[in-house]
């Protein structure tokens, strides 16, 4: 059994999803897949993840609006969209809505690996603080 973070990984190329499979490798985590936004939704909701990682692009529901129906049931998950087609402008705006990071692709493994470092001790601490809340 894995002792590291829940990431969800949704693309619709299962390349980006093989590479991504390899990268998170080291973190010892429960990684789970989906090819699109819907089926991304429903991974979500039931396995509750640490960490989201979500195609700008996809058929079905595109990160974003994915994004927005996390969010709603947990707006502190943090969520890294990723893209190949991406501007500053595109970035600055997933940024205001509540994304985590803003990632263009092809993106180097060390990016990667630093965002999840980050987006998993975030995360930690958010759990954290909810429970001495409670």
């Amino acid at each position: 059994m894995s002792t590291g973070p829940r990431i969800l990984s949704v693309d619709d190329s299962k390349t980006v999803r093989r590479m991504l499979v390899r990268i998170f490798e080291p973190f010892h985590c429960t990684l789970s897949q989906a090819a699109n936004g819907e089926e991304g939704l429903v991974v979500a909701t039931s396995e509750k993840p640490d960490l989201i990682f979500l195609d700008y692009n996809m058929p079905v529901m595109d990160g974003l609006a994915l994004m927005h129906r996390v969010h709603e049931t947990d707006h502190e998950i943090p969520v890294i969209l990723l893209t190949g087609h991406g501007d500053i402008s595109m970035a600055v705006s997933a940024m205001r809505q509540g994304a985590y990071d803003f990632i263009e692709k092809p993106y180097e493994a060390d990016l990667i690996t630093d965002v999840v470092r980050r987006g998993t001790e975030k995360r930690a601490l958010t759990l954290e603080n909810r429970q001495l809340k409670n």
